[in-house]
């Protein structure tokens, strides 16, 4: 026995909503793609050194030497991140020095002080593997002098190290500050 249903016993059916784009379609990765590559071709296009075909007439812009932004990494870019957080290690490893030149060295009344390579190898080795390495990049800036192209361990035991600036002088150049976005350029991948 068949049973006959009337037409309000049948639940209408729910309407159909159109899918939505979750912006995962072939079409939006082609597309972004192609953007990449575009933006990629016109860094290539503006490049002197790229191997890339240029069109019939095309001028590479001049680079000039006056310009403030000439010879630094794009703003915001990785290399900037990386070249910043260089500059603020070796600021470290200069003021870290400095200070143990002063504690460990003999003072003058001006705030400078002396010491000699010897001792001073001794000391810093247990901080830094790069002494010889931090002690002439420190001279070069101005914070330390010393008689002599390059220090030898044995050798250049009695060469003497001193300050060129007082230390307080030379903790205002090279304040340790909190920086927020430390935790950017901390983990950077090498």
């Amino acid at each position: 026995m068949s049973v006959r249903r009337k037409s309000a016993d049948i639940v209408p059916a729910a309407p159909v909503v159109p899918r939505q784009r979750r912006g995962s379609d072939l079409s939006d990765k082609v597309a972004m793609f192609n953007k990449k590559f575009h933006e990629h071709h016109e860094k290539q296009l503006s490049n002197p050194f790229s191997d890339v075909e240029r069109p019939e007439g095309y001028q590479i812009a001049k680079l000039d030497v006056n310009d403030p932004n000439y010879g630094r990494p794009p703003a915001g870019s990785m290399t900037e991140l990386r070249g910043k957080k260089a500059n603020q290690h070796m600021r470290k490893e200069w003021r870290t020095l400095c200070e143990t030149i002063y504690d460990c060295g003999y003072r003058f009344p001006d705030g400078t002080a002396i010491i000699r390579f010897g001792d001073l190898f001794n000391i810093y080795n247990t901080i830094s593997d790069k002494c010889v390495g931090n002690l002439l990049s420190a001279r070069k800036h101005g914070f330390v002098s010393f008689e002599g192209e390059m220090l030898y361990q044995r050798r250049d035991e009695d060469t003497e190290i001193t300050l060129a600036k007082p230390i307080e002088e030379i903790v205002k150049l090279l304040p340790i500050v909190f920086d927020p976005n430390q935790h950017l350029l901390d983990n950077l991948q090498e």
